[in-house]
């Protein structure tokens, strides 16, 4: 019978400017700062039955907690041309992400009325995770009658994602994690 519990929050500060350069030229600057942080909780139970016994059961918590920061930040430069619709941009999009996660598992299984050792799990782990992007692109745009548009656009993405992990274990019943699960542990790029 599995149980669950969850929280999230997140709070965000917007500012955009623009800035008239010329009659023809405007520059467009935007950036975003938020936080989130959230957990998860759930509890399983399992049991296994006959009409007369109680084979084995099973009970496992699970918890995540999260606290994350996202920075986007955008600058766009648009130049109006000779022509009413005709113009080219030319956009820089920044985004940089980055969030710590800690996640814990205990299971315990019990055949008839024994603790049984090999199955029973008590993890403990953090993760750092961090990705950044990069979006330039630029635009042009030639109107070709008094509702169409033609649009060129030429756009590049970059993206760097990299991911630490530690995982260790503890001895079921206590809050003391010192081997390292180096099968679940790593940095990934």
């Amino acid at each position: 019978f599995p149980s669950h519990d969850t929280t999230s929050e997140s709070h965000r500060v917007h500012v955009e400017a623009r800035v008239d350069v010329d009659s023809n030229s405007v520059l467009l600057l935007g950036t975003s700062l938020r936080f989130n942080s959230g957990s998860l909780e759930t509890e399983r139970r399992g049991l296994t039955v006959t009409s007369v016994d109680t084979l084995n059961s099973t009970g496992s918590l699970s918890t995540r907690s999260i606290d994350g920061t996202d920075l986007l930040g955008q600058l766009s430069y648009v130049r109006r041309l000779s022509r009413p619709r005709r113009y080219v941009s030319i956009n820089l999009g920044y985004q940089r992400s980055s969030s710590d996660i800690i996640d814990a598992l205990r299971s315990l299984g019990v055949s008839g009325s024994k603790a049984d050792p090999g199955d029973t799990i008590n993890q403990r782990g953090s993760r750092n995770e961090a990705e950044t992007r990069f979006k330039p692109q630029f635009t042009y745009s030639e109107p070709l009658g008094e509702q169409s548009d033609l649009k060129l656009a030429i756009a590049l993405e970059n993206t760097e994602l990299q991911t630490g992990r530690i995982m260790k274990i503890g001895q079921f019943g206590t809050n003391v994690f010192t081997e390292v699960d180096s099968t679940l542990s790593g940095l990934y790029r």
